[in-house]
């Protein structure tokens, strides 16, 4: 560790040692009820299509598990919690990991339940499925609105029908909808037809939560590259959906349009930023600078937010390019590359040595602004369960044994991976913005 590093490790380390509890506002989890459950919210006309249609529910399964490594397939049958699924075991599971509000979005399981008809090619029948579960859900976030953040499901292929449902999203409770990455057969975001669609996002106050990404390629020959097919391009399109909004003007048009992506990492950004500004600044782009005023990395830092899901601690390196105000943490619990049962040791390995204003800020600070929450509230939950800086600024000696979280990917001592980062310390206080 060089001078410098120790240096601002200590600063750190005495920043901690006077603080209060970090309030934790985790931007990524899931939930999955089952259809049992879910058949309870399905309309009395529509019982004899759902009971049809789940009757042989075992061929539409998402079969995550096949093909996965025995041990991998193992650890995750053991991670499954009972709390997924109840929401006052699931607040006490949020206590016991010191997170003090967490957003929620449907899938808990690599063999999960998916929503009724979600795997249909019958749009109506989808939609149906995903009223179906907000309805549910909608339920299980009354136990405290503050603290379980329901992602609402919309049936994005119809723009009207999904105005509708942001409206009752409101009504009901909801802060935040899943917004789709941009698909081959929908209107690309650039298009004046979303704008009824982003007046109804600003006027109701929900942030749009673009999760992961959509493939565009079936890759049926893959084997085993699959996943790594999968993965690569799921989020080369959930990104894709930003440089549409910037120049189709959408963030001119809509300044407090809060646009989250989630579990997309974070390391992409600051390059995509450099890439979008410099076809900004291009030449042949002089007449659009006439109607678009601001490069993407200015519209990125008014209205845009990382999901940090699993965040690693060489992901903030570019936090003074991106925008501190811009980095959220989550720990997708319950899936087995999340930090849960491990948040403690996630959050050191993450985080320790860096300055506690900081921490706040990535922390809690900016899911706060980006959903709205009750600040006030959320710090009497903190004050309560929240992790001590103190703990958090400690270096983690080594990775937890039983880990498998993506949080600790640039340490050596993970299963299967490599130092990417390195070992140091990170400073982000000058990375705000004027």
């Amino acid at each position: 560790m060089t001078t410098t590093d120790t240096r601002i490790a200590s600063e750190g380390a005495a920043d901690a040692a006077s603080g209060q509890r970090y309030l934790i506002v985790s931007t990524d989890s899931h939930v999955g009820p089952s259809l049992d459950v879910l058949r309870e919210y399905c309309p009395q006309a529509d019982l004899e299509t759902y009971d049809s249609f789940t009757h042989d529910i075992e061929r539409r399964l998402m079969n995550w598990d096949i093909g996965l490594p025995p041990e991998v397939a193992k650890a995750w049958e053991q991670s499954k919690d009972e709390a997924v699924n109840d929401p006052q075991k699931r607040l006490a599971n949020m206590d016991a990991d010191g997170i003090a509000s967490e957003v929620i979005f449907h899938g808990a399981g690599y063999r999960g339940v998916p929503m009724p008809f979600i795997s249909s090619d019958d749009r109506e029948l989808e939609a149906l499925g995903k009223r179906i579960y907000n309805r549910w859900l909608a339920d299980f976030c009354a136990a405290d609105r503050q603290r379980l953040l329901g992602v609402a499901e919309l049936p994005w292929w119809d723009i009207e029908e999904s105005v509708k449902e942001m409206k009752w999203a409101a009504e009901n409770g909801f802060r935040a909808v899943n917004f789709s990455a941009p698909r081959a057969d929908s209107v690309t975001y650039d298009d004046p037809a979303w704008e009824p669609y982003w007046n109804a996002a600003e006027e109701y106050g929900l942030s749009l939560n673009c999760h992961a990404g959509v493939k565009i390629h079936g890759y049926e020959s893959a084997g085993v590259s699959y996943r790594a097919l999968y993965w690569a391009e799921l989020h080369f399109v959930g990104h894709s959906s930003f440089a549409m909004m910037c120049f189709g003007g959408v963030f001119d048009r809509h300044p407090e349009l809060h646009v989250i992506f989630n579990e997309q990492r974070g390391f992409w950004v600051a390059q995509q930023l450099r890439e979008l500004d410099a076809i900004y600044d291009n030449p042949w782009n002089r007449l659009m600078r006439e109607e678009i005023h601001r490069r993407p990395s200015e519209y990125w830092r008014q209205n845009c937010f990382i999901g940090g899901s699993f965040l690693a601690r060489f992901e903030l390196s570019h936090a003074d390019e991106v925008g501190l105000e811009t980095f959220t943490w989550g720990r997708d619990y319950p899936h087995l590359e999340g930090t849960w049962p491990f948040s403690a040791e996630a959050l050191r390995a993450t985080f320790s040595g860096t300055k506690t204003e900081d921490v706040r800020t990535i922390l809690g600070d900016n899911g706060i602004r980006c959903y709205g929450l009750d600040n006030a509230y959320l710090k009497t939950v903190a004050d309560r369960i929240g992790p001590e800086p103190a703990t958090v600024a400690e270096d983690l000696e080594a990775t937890p044994a039983d880990a498998w979280s993506w949080a600790f990917r640039d340490r050596d001592d993970v299963k299967g991976g490599k130092r990417i980062g390195g070992s140091y310390s990170l400073s982000l206080a000058d990375s705000r913005p004027t």
